[in-house]
């Protein structure tokens, strides 16, 4: 009898391991922080310098979460026209949504991880010194994450890449000119292209 007991025990152990849910390997809420480096376009000016960023992340389906994030910038602008490089600050609040492309590990009991994509918009607030803007923009990013064994409290490493897509202020749409030397006029381009590179650590339930 007690034999049969323990047998028992043990099949009820091994189905319960072999029914933890495909969907176990990521938090339903999490929240996380990170810092990055941002550089890129703003009209005729080169912005670049670090990031800080914030995010609270919601799952809806097994292969699809929807994100808010808040991303603060600092740096200089470089100005060929300018003797001395502008100081700049860049806010932008964000709503986009993941997908898990690919992964890898025993989920949820050991180590692993997974590449996703991202997409989604953006409303920027920039400031530099005399002027500043405020403006949407298109997100789009790739990255990967690494998950740590868990069982209750999910911690995971991301390590990101995105670029947004804005409309360049006016200086951005000016006419046709030349800066030196030239046979045809040019425009400048009339959107500005942001390129974020960001690792951050999350955790959730």
């Amino acid at each position: 009898m007690r034999i049969a007991c323990v047998l028992l025990m043990m099949t009820s152990v091994a189905n319960a391991e072999e029914a933890v849910p495909d969907d176990a390997w990521e938090p339903r809420l999490s929240a996380g922080v990170g810092l990055g480096y941002r550089t890129g376009d703003l009209a005729i000016l080169k912005p670049a310098g670090g990031t800080a960023s914030g995010q609270v992340e919601l799952k809806v389906r097994p292969a699809l979460f929807i994100d808010a994030s808040y991303d603060h910038a600092r740096g200089t602008a470089r100005d060929e026209l300018r003797a001395r490089d502008l100081g700049i600050t860049t806010h932008t609040i964000g709503l986009a949504v993941r997908n898990p492309l690919m992964s890898f590990g025993a989920k949820p009991r050991e180590l692993g991880g997974e590449m996703f994509a991202t997409a989604g918009l953006a409303r920027e607030w920039v400031r530099w010194d005399g002027g500043g803007l405020a403006r949407n923009a298109l997100m789009l990013g790739v990255g990967s994450t690494l998950i740590a064994p868990h069982e209750r409290v999910h911690r995971q490493l991301r390590v990101g890449f995105r670029m947004l897509f804005a409309r360049a202020p006016d200086p951005g749409k000016r006419p046709a000119g030349c800066d030196g030397p030239c046979d045809t006029p040019t425009k400048t381009a009339p959107y500005d292209v942001s390129f974020v590179m960001e690792v951050s650590c999350h955790v959730g339930r």
